[in-house]
C-alpha cells in the first residue's frame, strides 16, 4: 500500500450539518473522499495517493479508514457511496456491470454493499463501442449521471471515454487508450528519452494537431518526435506537448468521424486536459463546453444515493 501522507483539503474534523453523503471516488492511482450536501456541493474533502492499483483486498479497508479518518468519530450517521475501480475485480468488492442503455435507476438499484456498515459501491457500465467490440467503464458513469440533458460527452483521462446520452440513459460509449499510451511514450525509451519539461507548450501542441494531417499516419508521426528533437526541429522541452497533440488529434479525428458529430460536445474532466481536447475539437470545427469532472461526479453520487433511497431527495 502507498504510504503517502493524507493531504487534507478541509482540516476541520467535524462533519458539517449540511452533509448528507460521503462520496468516495476511488480510481487506479488515488482516492478522494468528499462530504456532500443535498445538491452535490462539497462541504469537506480528503485525498490519498493510494489507488486500487496499490491497495487491494484487505488493504482497501486500511486506505478507507485513512481517507475518512478526519471524520471517523461523527461519520456513522452518513451513508457512504464509493465509485470507480474500487468496484473492480482488483478492488475492495466487485460490483458487476450494468448493461447499456443504463440510466440512473438501473445504476441505483444495482449498488453492491461494501465490507463496511452503511457503505455501497456503484456498479460499472458495459456496452458496445463504435467498433462493435464490448466496452466497459467504472467511475465515468457517475460523472455522466451528474450531467443534465442528452448529447455527446467526452471524458478525457488515462482511458478516455466518448459517451452518447440519449433519453437520460448512457446509450453507448467508446474507450480510447490515449492517456495511457502517452504515459508509455514518456517512459524511458527512444521516444521518451528526448522529452523533457512539464509545462504545456501550446504552440507545440497545436503543431502536433496540424502535422497529424500530413501523410504517414500516427505511428510515423510519433517517431518524428524523436527525429525532430535530435535534429533541432523540435525543442526537447516541447516534445511531449507535440506528442500530446499528435495523440489527442488522432483520437479526436477518429472519433468525430465514427460518431458523425454535428452537435456541441461536453468535455468532463480536469481543466488542463479538457482544454487540450477543446482545441482539438475546435480545429475540426466542433464546438465544446468544459465541465469540472469533480463537480459532475459529486452531483452524480448524490443523485444515485437519492434514487437508491439512501438520502432524501
Amino acid at each position: 500500500m502507498n504510504s503517502s501522507p493524507l493531504t487534507q483539503d478541509t482540516p476541520n474534523s467535524r462533519v458539517p450539518a449540511t452533509a448528507v453523503l460521503l462520496g468516495v471516488d476511488w480510481g487506479s492511482t488515488a482516492v478522494r473522499a468528499t462530504l456532500l450536501d443535498g445538491v452535490g456541493n462539497v462541504v469537506g474533502s480528503d485525498r490519498l495517493d493510494a489507488g486500487v492499483r496499490s491497495a487491494r483486498g484487505r488493504a482497501c479497508e486500511q486506505v478507507f479508514d485513512l481517507v475518512t479518518a478526519a471524520w471517523m468519530d461523527s461519520l456513522s450517521s452518513l451513508p457512504v457511496l464509493l465509485t470507480g475501480m474500487v468496484g473492480s475485480a482488483q478492488g475492495w468488492r466487485e460490483a458487476p456491470y450494468v448493461n447499456c442503455p443504463a440510466d440512473l435507476e438501473a445504476v441505483a438499484k444495482n449498488l453492491v454493499e461494501a465490507p463496511r456498515p452503511n457503505t455501497w459501491i456503484v456498479p460499472g457500465v458495459m456496452g458496445e463501442a463504435v467498433s462493435g467490440a464490448p466496452d466497459v467503464m467504472r467511475g465515468e458513469e457517475t460523472q455522466l449521471i451528474g450531467l443534465e440533458g442528452d448529447g455527446t460527452v467526452l471524458l478525457p483521462g488515462t482511458h478516455t471515454k466518448w459517451a452518447e446520452i440519449r433519453d437520460g440513459s448512457i446509450a453507448h460509449f467508446t474507450t480510447c487508450i490515449t492517456g495511457e499510451t502517452f504515459e508509455l511514450l514518456r517512459d524511458p525509451g527512444l521516444i521518451g528519452s528526448v522529452m523533457s519539461g512539464t509545462v504545456l507548450d501550446e504552440a507545440a501542441f497545436q503543431r502536433g494537431l496540424e502535422d497529424l494531417e500530413r501523410p504517414g499516419g500516427l505511428l510515423h508521426h510519433i517517431f518524428t518526435v524523436r527525429s525532430r528533437a535530435l535534429l533541432g526541429d523540435l525543442e526537447s522541452a516541447a516534445a511531449w506537448s507535440y506528442a500530446s497533440g499528435l495523440l489527442i488529434g488522432s483520437e479526436v479525428a477518429a472519433m468525430t468521424r465514427a460518431l458523425d458529430l454535428d452537435e456541441p460536445v461536453r468535455i468532463v474532466g480536469s481543466a488542463t486536459l479538457c482544454e487540450r481536447y477543446r482545441c482539438a475539437l475546435e480545429a475540426r470545427g466542433i464546438q465544446s463546453e468544459c465541465i469540472s469532472g469533480q463537480d459532475a461526479a459529486s452531483r452524480g453520487l448524490v443523485r444515485i444515493a437519492q434514487a437508491a433511497g439512501l438520502v432524501g431527495a
